[in-house]
């Protein structure tokens, strides 16, 4: 007899199905819902996707089904079922199930390293050590363009317990950017595409402070009234500065209502 597969049914958004069934194929996904059935036809070298609402098995025709489950970014041990409802007499409905455990691709130890606090002529050491359970053969290949004031070299080394890892050894400063936060270091490997990502974290404090800020806002000014602000610009470091030049860039009014005065206090 014919049969007719139906109401195909996840338990979850992460549950995805080919089904295939003599020459044709169809695929149950989430998009542009939970539980879409598509055929799948190639037209013009192209992949056509048509929503439909069941699945027609002709008399001996044969196929598969094919069960996959999302785990991106999931830790641990996850279920999931595909309840499918059919026109048998005596298979009216049949529900597959299956567990699949989540792992790390890498371990990255430290997950994050902090540098804390530090001045703007400092330098730090750091180093991340990297390995894989999953694929513990990984080669790490060519790190992602840096700062020039973070520099890196990777090594092989041999952990006790007898695995092979990878230890990421780097400085970090001096002439750190403030406004970074620290810098994300970004390695290519030989494993499908695969990248690792460490993270260097630092409050740098910049050559100079310069309070209240380095954006000042003068408010509403009445006509025929003006406004006066004040910063201050003071050396972090043992140096000393001199004002060169006043400019004022991207002007909108004329610059003849605008006037600065620089004097100097100590290093200030």
């Amino acid at each position: 007899k014919k049969q007719v597969l139906k109401d195909f049914s996840g338990s979850c958004l992460c549950v995805r199905a080919v089904i295939k069934v003599g020459e044709r194929t169809y695929e149950l996904s989430k998009k542009p819902v939970a539980n879409s059935l598509h055929r799948l036809d190639v037209v013009d070298g192209k992949t056509k996707r048509t929503r439909v609402r069941e699945i027609n098995v002709g008399i001996d025709e044969k196929g598969c089904l094919e069960v996959h489950m999302e785990m991106a970014g999931f830790q641990g041990y996850r279920d999931a079922t595909l309840a499918i409802s059919s026109t048998d007499p005596n298979m009216k409905q049949v529900t597959l199930a299956w567990q699949a455990k989540g792992v790390r691709l890498f371990n990255i130890t430290p997950n994050d390293v902090f540098l804390n606090d530090m001045k703007w002529e400092d330098q730090r050491r750091f180093s991340f050590v990297i390995e894989s359970t999953v694929n513990p053969g990984f080669k790490l290949l060519d790190h992602e363009p840096l700062p020039d004031y973070v520099k890196v070299a990777k090594r092989q080394i041999v952990r006790p317990n007898g695995k092979k890892a990878w230890k990421i050894e780097g400085t970090f400063g001096p002439k750190a950017d403030p406004r970074a936060g620290g810098a994300a270091i970004k390695f290519k490997t030989d494993w499908a595409g695969k990248e690792v990502v460490m993270n260097v974290i630092a409050t740098v404090v910049g050559p100079v402070t310069i309070p209240p800020g380095t954006f000042l806002s003068f408010g509403i000014i009445r006509k025929g009234k003006g406004a006066e602000r004040k910063i201050t610009i003071t050396p972090n470091s043992n140096f000393d500065l001199t004002l060169e030049s006043v400019d004022y860039p991207k002007l909108t009014i004329d610059q003849k209502y605008i006037s600065a005065v620089a004097s100097k206090e100590g290093k200030s």
